[in-house]
C-alpha cells in the first residue's frame, strides 16, 4: 500500500504518508482512514508528508479531494500541514495547486519544505514559519 494513516499519540495529530505512486482512489481511502483517526482520538490536526510522493493522482482527484472533507465531517478548525514533494517537480506544482484549492475552499493548509518546521507549525503558533 502506497500510503499509510497514523495517530500520532506524542503531538496529537493524524499524520499521513504517501510514497510512490498513489491513485485518487487510494487518496479517497487514506482521507477516510484519517476521518476515522482523528474523530477517535479527537483532534483536527493533520500531518501530511507527500516529500516521497511520486504522482498518480488526477488534477481532478485532487480537486475533489477537499469536498470530501465536509461530507466525512472534518471540522472547519482542522489544520493541516503538507511536506512538499521536491521542488520544481510536476508532484510539487500538484501539491500546490491542492492547497490552493483548500484555501480557495475555507481549509486551513499550509505547505512546508521540511517535517521539523511543518510539526512546529501544527502544534506550535499559528503564524509560524512558512514554506519559503
Amino acid at each position: 500500500m502506497p500510503w499509510t494513516v497514523e495517530y500520532d499519540p506524542e503531538h496529537g495529530i493524524v499524520t499521513g504518508t504517501y510514497v510512490g505512486r498513489v491513485t485518487d482512489e487510494e487518496f479517497r481511502q487514506a482521507t477516510v482512514e484519517a476521518m476515522r483517526l482523528a474523530t477517535a482520538h479527537a483532534t483536527n490536526l493533520f500531518l501530511i508528508d507527500d516529500s516521497k510522493w511520486e504522482g498518480g493522482a488526477s488534477t481532478l482527484g485532487l480537486f475533489d479531494l477537499p469536498a470530501l472533507f465536509s461530507e466525512l465531517g472534518f471540522a472547519r478548525d482542522s489544520r493541516g500541514a503538507v511536506i512538499l514533494p521536491p521542488a520544481g517537480t510536476p508532484q510539487a506544482e500538484d501539491v500546490e495547486f491542492f492547497e490552493t484549492v483548500c484555501v480557495n475552499r475555507g481549509w486551513y493548509i499550509r505547505l512546508f519544505k521540511d517535517r521539523a518546521t511543518a510539526l512546529g507549525w501544527l502544534v506550535g503558533d499559528a503564524d509560524g514559519p512558512e514554506a519559503s
